[in-house]
């Protein structure tokens, strides 16, 4: 009989017994779960920045097409006042815009002073002068020798034009379009659209806005000739535009 308290005695060793060996059993990925989950993760970054930039963009078009908004809306002030489009002569179309939009750059590099005359000696001092109106977000920053440019045009057709010598309307006549940094002039020199230089660096669309005031994205897949018959306000062409 066991004392007790005492611990129980080994059983007897029995030969007959397999012996059971335990093993740790290891957590952890295989290669093959590593790179599939690498490759799920890399398609779902890349969508990502997909949706980012495309949200982006679509920023900078809503921007672009506020510029020509606010564009369109000086030319009209101008006409207001003057009964007419600015001249390209002796200081640029551009002049009026800026004068509305911009007014602290000429009031500084004419010293106070605004009046036609005066900003055409003194466009050499503005033309280094960035005019946020007339810069593209989407498109590429440039300048000539320093100089800044506008990626904004008014038709060649309306300088000096009152709206009442528009024969097809003003829905109808092409007032500004977007210009793309290549095609683009300084904004001193007030850049005028023709036709062949209409274009953008947006993928699709161009900013452009009609004598009527309205603002529209056109697109960049628009047959020439209709190009035309928008800019020639007096052709007896009236040309519907589907946005």
């Amino acid at each position: 009989m066991p004392i007790s308290g005492a611990p129980n005695p080994k059983p007897p060793f029995n030969l007959g017994e397999k012996q059971v060996k335990t093993h740790t059993i290891r957590h952890g990925f295989t290669l093959i779960e590593v790179l599939t989950v690498t490759a799920i993760l890399s398609v779902l970054i890349g969508l990502l920045l997909l949706a980012v930039m495309s949200a982006r963009e679509a920023a900078r078009k809503l921007q672009c097409e506020n510029n020509t908004r606010q564009v369109a809306i000086a030319l009209h002030t101008h006409i207001g006042s003057h009964q007419r489009l600015p001249r390209n002569t002796p200081s640029p179309w551009t002049i009026e815009p800026v004068r509305l939009l911009s007014p602290a750059i000429l009031m500084a590099a004419t010293h106070g002073g605004v009046s036609e005359q005066q900003i055409a000696w003194d466009l050499s001092t503005v033309a280094y002068e960035p005019i946020p109106y007339f810069l593209c977000p989407t498109a590429k920053r440039i300048t000539v020798d320093g100089r800044e440019i506008s990626n904004y045009a008014l038709n060649h057709l309306l300088t000096g034009v009152k709206l009442e010598q528009l024969r097809d309307g003003t829905s109808q006549t092409l007032l500004t379009c977007e210009i793309s940094s290549e095609q683009a002039s300084l904004w001193t020199w007030g850049p005028l659209a023709d036709g062949n230089n209409i274009s953008s660096e947006h993928a699709d669309v161009v900013s452009i806005s009609m004598a009527d005031g309205s603002v529209r994205g056109l697109t960049k897949k628009l047959d020439k000739t209709v190009l035309h018959r928008l800019l020639d306000p007096n052709d007896g062409q009236i040309q519907e535009l589907i946005d």
